[in-house]
């Protein structure tokens, strides 16, 4: 099962100690049980920004200057552990606009995919079921033209 670590907070804030320091470091799950990729994903002036890589966690030099340096007040990080799609192209968080987003579990791809109307289809890159429920989110959100709106039809249609 991928591993899911998010932070809101009322300023900008590092994650070292729960990443790198804590008894059992958020990193440290990205070696064996979570090996398959990782990514961070934050807001900088109100801008989404993403980085991932297609290796472990403990193996990567980046994710330690992420943890180390980044100080930012919505910061979310994910280890992965492939169920499907190889670990260089499918790492998460994935971005869209404005949003990023990070998942934990499975979801009926080709469902999802037949659900999605081409403008969506066409923002796909990567192989998961969780990029294209992504999506799907977005695409029921802008619909409605309403986040709670959009996450429950999001939903009713699983």
């Amino acid at each position: 099962m991928c591993r899911l670590f998010g932070l809101i907070a009322n300023k900008s804030v590092d994650v070292k100690f729960s990443m790198l320091e804590a008894d059992k470091p958020f990193r440290n799950l990205g070696s064996t049980s979570n090996p398959a990729g990782w990514g961070i994903g934050w807001y900088e002036n109100n801008k989404a920004k993403i980085f991932k890589e297609g290796i472990s966690a403990m193996a990567s030099e980046k994710f330690y200057s992420f943890a180390k340096d980044v100080r930012f007040n919505i910061i979310i990080v994910h280890v992965r552990k492939s169920t499907e799609a190889p670990p260089e192209v499918n790492s998460h968080p994935f971005k869209y606009k404005n949003w990023i987003f990070a998942h934990n579990g499975s979801v009926n791809r080709d469902y999802l995919l037949s659900l999605l109307k081409d403008n969506y289809r066409k923002e796909l890159k990567w192989e998961t079921d969780s990029e294209v429920y992504f999506y799907w989110i977005m695409q029921c959100i802008e619909e409605t033209k309403d986040v709670i709106e959009g996450i429950k039809k999001s939903l009713i249609k699983l």
